[in-house]
């Protein structure tokens, strides 16, 4: 019998171990610094790696690295920049452009040669400067050609202002009609949609609020963009939506929590399901999967779940992995790996900034968030509710043939502030007592679960 009782602990010690075990690995003993950005040169098999690092698997580096598989390597000297107290200032963001990789961020020399500043191209075997921009250049590719994006008024003493458009040699304007008037305006992202290109960043003009398209000599405000306290991190193009993800609570009158799809004329919130607390700092389309970088709470149809940092959508499931607390920053893919930005320890395991997902298909939680688009022949029945801002009380609008559903209301701790009641179509339901804050209105019937983001006032 104690022999028994024996395995059987040793099997639940193993089970126990084998739980706690990341999923997490270390490439060859990460980076010294941060990671900022990712970019991966498929045809190449080489993913390029810039961030706020000296060394990478000790070796020195300054800002940039490649990774293989199976072990870094140097391009060139890198940003140079020997005085690494709290980490280099190098590559934030990367693009490649007719064989060419290009490169900026916050340096200040470039391969060991003063000038070399903001923007640089990498042939294969040396860098050499691009325009001498007065700050960083952010390089995009799309629609077939080279931009750059920043918070510079000039580039080579020419007056091109926050976008910039590479003609082979040298930088040119976008277009003479910029929406900015503000010398301190920054673009920050860009991505080209439905014949349109759109620019996102933190700036203000007018209509114009963290985001503009321009097709036809027209710049398009979106509705008015996103507010409060706002910022547009990231543009992304998927299941024929494009996705907006930053800093900003509402868009065009819509409750937003940092992410919102956009389908050519409309706002959609594509998870209602999903709670972003933190800023989305990074998305990426690896494999016909989006992958989301983000702060994130997680609805699992009784209490929010999180928080967490990673997760991944695939058009009808979203779902969160990776752990809690991961601090992550920025995601890239290579070779079908997922490769992660995020803290010096996970989970007990000593990452050093650059991590290999080992966990395949498992997740942590997941729940289905089909696309909705707006297809106003047949619309999709679901809850409204209104006024939203609210100041002392709302209404409900439920599907057609529901006239009674159950309510309750949390807080974005997952606090129930207003217990579980019936609720009669056309009810009014007392808010005044909470206070101004975001709350989740969860409404139950038939079965299913609603869950609706409220500002209160």
């Amino acid at each position: 019998m104690k022999t028994l009782i024996f395995w059987l602990a040793l099997l639940l010690f193993g089970f126990q171990l084998a739980e706690a075990q990341s999923n997490w690995q270390s490439l060859a003993g990460g980076t010294s610094h941060w990671l900022t950005s990712f970019y991966a040169d498929t045809a190449a098999g080489l993913l390029y790696v810039g961030g706020d690092f000296e060394k990478a698997g000790g070796m020195n580096v300054y800002g940039i690295a490649t990774w293989d598989g199976q072990s870094w390597g140097k391009v060139g000297n890198g940003t140079g920049d020997t005085n690494c107290v709290y980490g280099c200032m190098g590559i934030r963001a990367m693009a490649k452009f007719n064989g060419d990789l290009f490169g900026g961020g916050p340096y200040y020399i470039m391969d060991g040669i003063p000038g070399h500043s903001y923007f640089n191209r990498w042939d294969g075997q040396r860098w050499d400067t691009c325009g001498n921009p007065e700050s960083m250049v952010i390089p995009i590719e799309m629609n077939g050609e080279l931009f750059g994006v920043g918070v510079f008024n000039y580039i080579s003493g020419k007056p091109v202002k926050k976008i910039a458009k590479w003609n082979g040699s040298s930088w040119d304007r976008f277009t003479d009609s910029i929406p900015f008037s503000d010398v301190s305006a920054t673009v920050g992202c860009a991505s080209y949609y439905q014949g349109q290109y759109y620019f996102g960043g933190n700036f203000e003009n007018g209509n114009y609020h963290e985001l503009v398209a321009w097709n036809d000599g027209q710049w398009n405000d979106l509705g008015g963009g996103v507010r409060g306290d706002a910022t547009v991190n990231a543009l992304t193009e998927y299941k024929d939506l494009l996705f907006v993800g930053g800093y900003f609570s509402s868009s065009a009158g819509n409750i937003a929590t940092n992410i919102m799809a956009w389908d050519g004329n409309n706002w959609i919130d594509p998870f209602p399901g999903v709670y972003y607390t933190g800023q989305i700092r990074d998305m990426q389309v690896i494999r016909g999967v989006l992958y989301i970088v983000g702060t994130h709470q997680v609805f699992d149809g009784s209490t929010w779940q999180g928080d967490y940092e990673v997760a991944k959508y695939d058009g009808s499931t979203f779902c969160s992995f990776g752990g809690k607390g991961l601090e992550a920053n920025c995601i890239g893919g290579l070779r079908g790996k997922l490769y992660v930005g995020m803290k010096q320890i996970v989970q007990g395991t000593t990452i050093n900034y650059c991590a290999k997902w080992l966990g395949g298909d498992s997740t942590d939680i997941c729940i289905s968030q089909p696309v909705r688009t707006q297809d106003r022949s047949a619309p999709a029945p679901r809850v409204t509710l209104a006024p939203n801002p609210a100041q002392s009380h709302i209404t409900l609008t439920l599907p057609q043939g529901s006239a009674v559903a159950d309510l309750q209301i949390h807080d974005v701790a997952g606090r129930l502030v207003v217990p579980t009641q019936p609720y009669r179509a056309g009810e009014q339901v007392d808010v005044a007592a909470l206070p101004a804050g975001l709350y989740f209105v969860e409404v139950r019937m038939r079965g299913r679960v609603e869950v609706l983001k409220m500002i209160k006032e």
